[in-house]
């Protein structure tokens, strides 16, 4: 796992909530990617959550911010309840206003890019 932020950049949010936005999609990306690597970076009010995971079907991509929705392939013991991206995106969007957006392809790995709005950022 490499980790590219900025140590001065604060984030203005509920920390317990930060907290779940982060273990979710982190959580995610540690289960789906069992070779190769993570990357987390911060660049231009985005924060991005990149893995080399087994990726998403592209029949599944518009459905993965939805309550209880898991990918056929994702019925493992260790995938969860298909809760922690749509807890994300509902924190992101209805409470703070931040965009959360997903590509992905299958056998490639997934993106993850949360922006930030400009006004829940500040530098130390």
């Amino acid at each position: 796992m490499s980790v590219d932020i900025d140590p001065d950049i604060v984030v203005r949010a509920e920390p317990g909530i930060l907290r779940t936005v982060l273990s979710n999609l982190l959580d995610n990306a540690i289960t789906h990617t069992l070779k190769g690597g993570i990357e987390m970076r911060y660049q231009n009010n985005s924060l991005e959550v990149i893995d080399t995971g087994k990726g998403i079907a592209a029949t599944d991509l518009p459905k993965v911010f939805e309550r209880f929705y898991r990918a056929e392939d994702n019925t493992d013991a260790h995938s969860g309840a298909g809760l922690g991206l749509a807890i994300v995106k509902r924190i992101c969007s209805n409470l703070y206003g931040w965009r959360i957006t997903l590509s992905s392809q299958a056998g490639e790995g997934t993106q993850i890019s949360l922006c930030f709005t400009p006004d829940s950022l500040t530098s130390q």
